[in-house]
């Protein structure tokens, strides 16, 4: 069956890495950095790579893989791009992870250590 003009969706199967998660976690970054800064910054779109989150909500109550990231500073990161980032991609985990933030910290005014008050 055809949906207008395309192919029926079909699930998403997960593939096994045969490296090691850190090796694919950096080369994931990487990938994310090349393949879409140059596409979306012609188009006006911004994107964000974010680590992975710890936090209330999520499995995680500490940070349990690089690069890593509270669930508070993502969505303190979310609003500073929408209402202060210019086009392109930026990278939004704590320091420290292999990644480089700078960017964001720079034109966004990121603080991977902001925390919501309770």
């Amino acid at each position: 069956m055809r949906l207008a003009g395309r192919a029926r969706p079909t699930a998403w199967k997960p593939t096994r890495s045969i490296l090691p998660r850190r090796v694919c976690g950096a080369a994931w970054w990487r990938a994310c950095a090349r393949s879409k800064a140059r596409s979306w910054a012609r188009k006006g779109l911004t994107d964000w790579c974010y680590g992975y989150f710890w936090g209330p909500g999520t499995w995680y109550e500490a940070p349990s893989n690089v690069p890593a990231l509270h669930v508070d500073a993502a969505a303190h990161a979310a609003l500073l791009a929408v209402t202060h980032g210019a086009p392109g991609i930026y990278n939004i985990a704590e320091d420290g992870g292999g990644v480089a933030i700078a960017k964001a910290r720079q034109a966004l005014g990121f603080d991977p250590d902001f925390r919501m008050r309770a």
